[in-house]
């Protein structure tokens, strides 16, 4: 028997085993916005100085589907279009995420694109 075939049947000796002791994925679902009412305002001062970009934010849902934090990973390079991101993102309406069906506080990314 060569080392290759020993090594695939360890590894699948080594799957086998884990499924007959039930070990079993977690299935994840992340908490999913309500995009029309998490729309944003345009700041008037940037839109009068013709800023634009994208922003990446983290956010914090609870099980209840309530935003606790929010904090910015990728900055659009203005600091009103970022504020007005963040607070877009806080009253947001939101389902919470799950794990084996249960609803739990999770960590989820979302994007604004700002453009004139």
């Amino acid at each position: 028997m060569s080392v290759r075939h020993c090594c695939r049947q360890a590894i699948v000796a080594a799957a086998l085993l884990g499924c007959a002791s039930g070990a079993v994925l977690a299935a994840e679902v992340p908490a999913v916005f309500d995009v029309e009412q998490c729309k944003a305002d345009y700041p008037e001062r940037s839109r009068l100085n013709q800023e634009e970009g994208d922003i990446r934010l983290s956010v914090l849902v609870t099980a209840e589907g309530k935003v606790v934090d929010v904090k910015i990973e990728k900055s659009t390079g203005f600091r009103d279009l970022d504020k007005a991101a963040v607070i877009a993102a806080a009253r947001c309406q939101v389902v919470a995420g799950s794990k084996d069906g249960s609803a739990v506080e999770s960590w989820t990314t979302v994007h604004y694109s700002w453009k004139l």
